[in-house]
């Protein structure tokens, strides 16, 4: 995968969360982001991922099948008999509830929960 002169920004009118961020990661290779705190590295990570597009420059050779986590998850909610336990994020906005395929919100692929069948 390659990003190329990649910028970032969230409002059309704010300010540049990345600027000319330039990376490669070929297939197999593991690569760490380090930083502090807000320079851009879940930004740039979720450029990667598919679930942001950059307002400049390009994301080429993203493999077809990526793995993305948010950093928050939704707050758990209480279980009911009506509606058995699982996982705080299933049924979140963008997240399907387990046994149902979907599509996590601006992904570039599908998924479905394991022990779904799929």
């Amino acid at each position: 995968m390659l990003l190329e002169d990649v910028w970032l920004r969230y409002h059309r009118r704010g300010p540049w969360v990345l600027r000319a961020a330039q990376a490669r990661i070929e297939p197999g290779e593991v690569a760490v982001v380090l930083g502090r705190n807000g320079v851009g590295k879940s930004s740039l990570l979720q450029l990667a991922a598919g679930v942001l597009r950059p307002g400049r420059g390009r994301v080429v050779d993203r493999p077809r099948h990526i793995g993305w986590v948010p950093e928050r998850f939704p707050p758990p909610t209480s279980p009911s008999p009506s509606r058995p336990t699982s996982p705080r994020w299933a049924g979140s906005p963008g997240c399907p509830g387990p046994g149902r395929r979907g599509r996590p919100t601006g992904g570039p692929s599908g998924w479905a929960w394991p022990g779904s069948g799929a």
